[in-house]
C-alpha cells in the first residue's frame, strides 16, 4: 500500500516537472510579460477569457474586475479622420448646433447708422426645427384616449424678429457688443427685448377629441370637463406628462385649461405609509400623513405640506416640488385611502380662453406655482358643446428684456423666469469656434513710420515698411532710406519713375495666375548684383519673411536700356516665376531693376504716356496687392495714385483696405472691408477710419478707454488702439477658416465642451472595442483550458483551471509562500497562452491582480517582464515585484524531484 502511494507521488511530481519544462522551452520563445496585454488583446480586441474559481473568494473576483477594467481600456484601435480647421467639440446628450449642411450661422457685424445691414440670425438658417434635428426632444408621438389615437408632431419655430436698429444688433444673432447690465464687452448671442425667442408647437395631424361632460362623466353641453383627455398621458419636449385636469374655462365653451404633471419620481402611497426616495443624490423621507375625500397631506423630511388637491403642487424648502396626480378614497371602514403623486414635480398649466382664434383671448402659462408673464399660450381647435377638438398647442416665448448670452452661457441663465423653457430645453452659446488664426498689424516703427505686418505665402511673418514721414504732412512709401515699390512699368525710364527698384528697395511679388484669396505673396528686398561682365554674375534678393538670401544667376548678354524684353534673371517662389529686368546699364554692379511682380511674364499692366516725362498720364493701374497665407487681401492705394510714379508729387494719404475677397472663404454674408487712411501731421504718422464703404461700429470696453474692438462676419477680430500721445495701431486676428458661432438647442442632460484649435488635416482617435459579455467564466464552465487564451485568477486550491495549468500540484498550495503571489505565463502546445495570477491568500492574489491592471507602470520600471514575477507586500501602496528565472526554478524542481525519487525508491526496497 505504501509502495502504491509512493509511485503515485513520484508520477505527480514528474508530470508537474515535465509540464513546467515544456512551458519554459516553448514560452521563452514567444510569451513575455513585458509584452502584456498581448496576446490577450489582439487587433484592438480582447482575445481570451477571464477565469475565477467556482467558489471564488471576493478578493479574487475583485482582482479579475481590476484586470478586466484595464483590458477594456487597452482594447481599442487607432483611427483617424480628415478634418478642416476648427475646435474639437464634444457633445453628450441631445443637442443640435444651429446650422445645416448648406447654411452656417455667421457672426453679425456691428455697423454704424447709415451702413448696410451685415448680419444673420437663426431664422436666416431655418424657420423651424423638428425631430429631424432633435429626435428625442421633438419626437413625433401619439396621444391616445377613448375617442381614438391621434398622431402629432412637435416643432420649435423661429419667427420674424427685429432687424438691426441703428447700432443695436439684429435679434437672435451673435454679435460683438457690451452688455449694459454688466458693462462687459464680448461676443454675445443677442435677443432684443419683446422679440420672440421661439415658438413651441405641438400639432395634431387630425384633431384630438374629447367628450364634454360634467364632473360625474355624464355628457353635458354646459359641462366643463374634457372627460376623454383627463387622466391620460402625453409626451412633450422629451417629457411624459399626465393630464391631471382637462377643462373648459367656462360653460360658454371655446376655451381650454390643461394641467399637466410630470416628475422625477411617480409613485402611490397608502395613508400612513412611508418610503424613502433619492433624487439628484439627495434622500427624501416621505410619509403620506392624511388622505381625505378631495385633499391629501404629506410629511417630507420633517416638513409638513399644505392640504393639496389633485393638480396642486407644494414647494419644499429646497425648492423641489411634490405634485398630486390622483386621490383615491374607499369611503367605508377599512377602505383604501391612497394618493398618486410626483416628487420632483413638473407642473404646467395652460389656458386659452378663445380656441377659435389664434392669439385671441386670455392666454396663460403657469409653471409650478409661477405665472409666466412673457409667454402666450395658444390652443387652437373647435368646441360644439358636445365634442371638444384640439388642433395645436403653442407656447410663444418672448424675451423679457434685452438678452445677452455670453460665451459659455445659457438662455435659462439670462431669463427672469427660466421656467418658461419648461425645464425641458435651452439655448446654449459656446462662443466662437476655436480655429487657428493669423495676426496682421498696422504698426508703428517710431512715431514717423507705419509698417504692415502680414503672414506670407510660406507662413512667415513679414513687415512691410509702408509709410514714412520726415516733415509736416509729407509721406513716402517705404522707410527713411529705402522705397517700397508697388507697381510694374514698361514705359519711360526717367529718373522720377519710382517703379524702378534700386538697391535695398522693398517690393512685393504675388502670383496673379491664382484665384484672389489664394495668391501667395512675398516681401522681397533687392540686395544688389554683379556686373554682367563679371565671371558668373549673380543678383541677390532677401526674402524678408524667412530672412533667406535668394541668389540668382544673371544673363550675360541681351540686356539693353530701355529693356527689350529679355530678362536679366528670374525668381522662383511659391510655385510662380517672377522675371527681373535691368532698368539701368548692367555693365556696372547693383544696377537698377524692374520686376514682373505678378508673375504673368510681362510688365504691361501699367502703361503711361510719355508726353509729360516724369508724371505721365495714367491709362491703367494695377497696384500689387498683398494676399496673406490665410487668404485676406490687403490693398494699398497711395492717393493720388500717380504719385507713386514720380517724386514731384507726394501722396496726400495712403488708403489701406483689409478684405476677404474669396467667396469660398465664408458661407453667405460677405465680410465688410476694414478700411483706414494713413496720413501725416507734424512729422508724425496717423490713421483714421475710412467710412466711405462701411461704418464699423467699434466698441471700447469700459476698462480699455483707448482701445476699440470689432468683428467681421469672417470672424476676424479687430483691435484699434488710439493712445493719447502716440500714433494709433491696428491688430487683426484673422481665422484660417471662417470663425463661426457655436450655438446649440439643448436638452437638460446635454453637455458640450470645446477643445483646442486644430489645423486642417488628420485627427487621430481611438475607438474602444467592448469586451464581449460572457468573457468571464467560472472554472467549472471550462472544458478545455488550452482552447483559448486565459487569464486565471486565484490559486490551484480555489481554481480548478489554475490547478490544471500548474500540473495539479499536491498539496495544492505547495508552490506559494505567505505574503507572496505570482504572475506567470504558460504557453499551450497549440500556441494559446494562460496567465496565472495567484497568491498564498486571496489578499495576495488581489495585490498581484493590481500589478497586472497597472501593467504599464511596472513594465516602465522594468519589473514586469519574462515568464514569471513574484509579487509581495502588505497593502496596495506597499508592493514589490521581482522577476523569477523560470528555467532555473524548473531545473531546481527537477533536481529536487530526482532526489526525492531516489530516496523514496531506496526506502521502499528496504521495506
Amino acid at each position: 500500500m505504501k509502495l502504491i502511494k509512493t509511485v503515485k507521488k513520484i508520477m505527480a511530481l514528474s508530470t508537474g516537472a515535465v509540464m513546467v519544462g515544456a512551458t519554459v522551452l516553448s514560452a521563452s520563445a514567444a510569451a513575455d510579460l513585458a509584452g502584456y496585454p498581448a496576446p490577450f488583446v489582439k487587433d484592438g480586441k480582447f482575445n481570451g477569457i477571464l477565469v475565477v474559481g467556482d467558489a471564488a473568494n471576493a478578493a479574487d473576483v475583485l482582482g479579475s474586475v481590476d484586470i478586466a477594467t484595464s483590458l477594456q481600456f487597452a482594447s481599442r484601435i487607432k483611427k483617424s479622420v480628415s478634418t478642416s480647421a476648427g475646435s474639437q467639440i464634444s457633445v453628450s446628450g441631445e443637442a443640435w448646433r444651429i446650422g445645416t449642411s448648406s447654411k452656417k450661422l455667421e457672426m453679425s457685424e456691428s455697423v454704424g447708422a447709415g451702413s448696410s445691414l451685415v448680419s444673420e440670425n437663426i431664422r436666416n438658417i431655418t424657420t423651424f426645427i423638428s425631430d429631424d434635428e432633435l429626435t428625442g426632444l421633438l419626437a413625433d408621438d401619439t396621444f391616445r384616449n377613448a375617442k381614438g389615437d391621434y398622431d402629432y408632431h412637435q416643432y420649435l419655430y423661429f419667427d420674424p424678429v427685429n432687424a438691426q436698429d441703428g447700432t443695436n444688433p439684429a435679434s437672435l444673432s451673435v454679435t460683438f457688443a457690451e452688455d449694459p447690465d454688466t458693462d462687459v464687452t464680448g461676443d454675445y448671442f443677442y435677443i432684443k427685448n419683446n422679440d420672440r425667442v421661439a415658438r413651441y408647437s405641438l400639432e395634431f395631424t387630425s384633431s384630438a377629441e374629447s367628450d364634454i361632460t360634467d364632473s360625474a362623466g355624464s355628457a353635458s353641453t354646459s359641462g366643463t370637463y374634457l372627460w376623454s383627455m383627463e387622466g391620460k398621458t402625453i409626451n412633450m419636449l422629451g417629457k411624459t406628462f399626465s393630464i391631471v385636469k382637462a377643462r373648459r374655462s367656462s360653460a360658454n365653451g371655446n376655451s381650454a385649461e390643461l394641467t399637466l404633471m410630470g416628475g422625477a419620481v411617480q409613485d402611490t402611497l397608502n395613508e400612513g405609509e412611508s418610503k424613502t426616495y433619492t433624487i439628484g443624490g439627495k434622500e427624501y423621507d416621505l410619509k403620506l400623513d392624511f388622505v381625505g375625500t378631495t385633499t391629501t397631506k404629506f410629511v417630507i423630511n420633517g416638513e409638513i405640506t399644505d392640504s393639496l388637491q389633485e393638480g396642486d403642487t407644494y414647494t419644499l424648502s429646497d425648492k423641489s416640488q411634490v405634485g398630486i396626480k390622483d386621490i383615491s378614497v374607499q369611503d367605508f371602514a377599512g377602505g383604501v385611502r391612497k394618493t398618486e403623486f410626483y416628487l420632483g414635480a413638473d407642473k404646467i398649466f395652460l389656458k386659452d380662453t378663445d380656441v377659435n382664434a389664434a392669439g385671441a383671448g386670455s392666454q396663460t402659462l403657469e409653471v409650478g406655482s409661477e405665472k409666466i408673464d412673457d409667454t402666450k399660450v395658444t390652443i387652437t381647435g373647435t368646441d360644439d358643446n358636445t365634442t371638444f377638438k384640439i388642433d395645436t398647442i403653442e407656447l410663444n416665448i418672448t424675451a423679457d428684456d434685452d438678452i445677452y448670452i455670453p460665451a459659455g452661457g445659457k438662455l435659462s441663465g439670462q431669463l427672469e423666469e427660466p421656467q418658461v423653457l419648461l425645464n425641458a430645453w435651452d439655448i446654449e452659446y459656446q462662443g466662437l469656434d476655436n480655429v487657428p488664426v493669423e495676426t496682421y498689424k498696422l504698426d508703428t516703427s517710431g512715431s514717423n513710420q507705419y509698417d504692415i505686418v502680414f503672414v506670407d505665402g510660406d507662413g512667415k511673418s513679414a513687415s512691410i515698411p509702408l509709410a514714412y514721414t520726415s516733415t509736416g504732412t509729407t509721406l513716402k512709401l517705404g522707410d527713411n532710406n529705402d522705397d517700397l515699390i508697388l507697381v510694374e512699368n514698361n514705359g519711360a525710364l526717367g529718373n522720377n519713375n519710382t517703379a524702378i527698384i534700386t538697391r535695398n528697395d522693398y517690393f512685393l511679388v504675388t502670383d496673379k495666375s491664382q484665384q484672389q484669396g489664394s495668391r501667395r505673396t512675398y516681401l522681397l528686398r533687392y540686395k544688389g548684383s554683379s556686373a554682367t561682365s563679371d565671371s558668373s554674375p549673380v543678383i541677390k534678393f532677401q526674402n524678408v519673411g524667412s530672412g533667406e538670401t535668394l541668389e540668382r544667376p544673371l544673363a550675360a548678354t541681351g540686356l539693353t536700356v530701355p529693356f527689350t524684353g529679355t530678362a536679366a534673371a528670374n525668381i522662383q517662389l511659391g510655385g510662380a516665376t517672377y522675371n527681373v529686368y535691368n532698368a539701368s546699364l548692367s555693365t556696372s554692379g547693383d544696377f537698377d531693376i524692374l520686376v514682373d511682380m505678378d508673375g504673368d511674364g510681362s510688365l504691361s499692366e501699367i502703361v503711361y504716356s510719355e508726353t509729360d516725362a516724369g508724371n505721365g498720364t495714367e491709362v491703367g493701374n494695377n497696384v500689387i496687392n498683398v494676399t496673406t497665407r490665410a487668404g485676406m487681401q490687403i490693398v494699398i492705394k497711395p492717393v493720388p495714385f500717380n504719385a507713386t510714379l514720380g517724386s514731384v508729387q507726394a501722396p496726400t494719404h495712403i488708403e489701406v483696405s483689409f478684405q476677404t475677397v474669396d467667396a469660398d472663404d465664408y458661407d453667405n454674408v460677405a465680410p465688410s472691408p476694414i478700411d483706414f487712411n494713413i496720413s501725416a501731421a507734424s512729422a508724425e504718422v496717423q490713421f483714421s477710419e475710412d467710412t466711405s464703404n462701411v461704418n464699423q461700429n467699434y466698441i471700447s470696453p469700459e476698462e480699455e478707454t483707448n482701445t476699440n474692438y470689432g468683428y467681421t462676419t469672417m470672424g476676424a477680430k479687430i483691435k484699434w488702439e488710439n493712445p493719447t500721445n502716440s500714433p494709433d495701431k491696428l491688430t487683426i486676428e484673422y481665422p484660417t477658416v471662417q470663425r463661426l458661432p457655436l450655438i446649440y438647442i439643448t436638452s437638460p442632460e446635454a453637455s458640450i465642451s470645446t477643445g483646442e484649435a486644430t489645423e486642417a488635416g488628420q485627427i487621430v482617435y481611438y475607438e474602444t472595442q467592448p469586451i464581449a459579455v460572457g468573457s468571464a467564466k467560472l472554472a467549472g464552465e471550462i472544458t478545455d483550458i488550452a482552447a483559448q487564451n486565459a487569464i486565471i485568477v486565484g490559486g490551484p486550491c480555489a481554481n480548478a483551471a489554475a490547478a490544471e495549468v500548474m500540473g495539479f500540484p499536491e498539496p495544492c498550495g505547495k508552490d506559494f509562500s505567505v505574503g507572496k503571489a505570482v504572475v506567470r505565463l504558460y504557453e499551450q502546445a497549440n500556441g494559446n497562452v494562460a496567465m496565472l495570477v495567484a497568491g498564498y491568500e486571496a489578499a495576495d492574489t488581489r495585490r498581484a491582480a493590481r500589478v497586472v491592471a497597472n501593467y504599464e507602470d511596472w513594465q516602465t520600471a522594468g519589473k514586469l517582464q519574462g515568464l514569471k514575477v513574484e509579487v509581495s507586500g502588505t497593502s496596495f501602496s506597499d508592493i514589490s515585484v521581482a522577476a523569477i528565472d523560470v528555467k532555473a526554478e524548473a531545473d531546481a524542481a527537477a533536481a529536487a524531484a530526482a532526489a526525492t525519487t531516489t530516496t523514496t525508491t531506496t526506502t521502499t526496497t528496504t521495506e
